[in-house]
């Protein structure tokens, strides 16, 4: 059995053709072990991140949210898809998100943010 995304499909046409679903068929059980596999398949780079409470909504949680200060920060536990994702996600919060984990995600960010101020006399 396949799955498709409905988004994907620009057209459809009736052919005639049939089909018969399996009497054992169960929706619920089948679209819970298709998402499983889809999440398992995905690539996966977790980090940690302290993140201003106004820019928390830019990062999906995968653990809970921990107060970091009294000043608005948190600390989030965040899953991206490769450490290029996660670099670029943590410069467009211009200093509202900061690496803790891992280090050289840290210095992934210093790198960029060294060379994004260098080409910028």
């Amino acid at each position: 059995m396949r799955t498709y995304r409905l988004s994907r499909i620009s057209s459809a046409s009736l052919t005639g053709d049939g089909f018969s679903r399996p009497t054992d068929f169960d929706l619920t059980r089948y679209w819970a072990e298709s998402q499983r596999s889809f999440r398992a398949s995905r690539p996966s780079y977790p980090i940690v991140l302290r993140v201003r409470d106004h820019a928390l909504r830019r990062f999906k949680p995968t653990a809970p949210m921990v107060p970091a200060d009294d000043d608005g920060w948190w600390i989030v536990h965040t899953d991206l898809e490769n450490a290029h994702e996660a670099c670029a996600a943590v410069l467009a919060q211009a200093g509202d998100a900061v690496v803790l984990a891992p280090p050289e995600l840290a210095t992934m960010v210093r790198s960029a943010a060294h060379a994004i101020a260098e080409s910028h006399p």
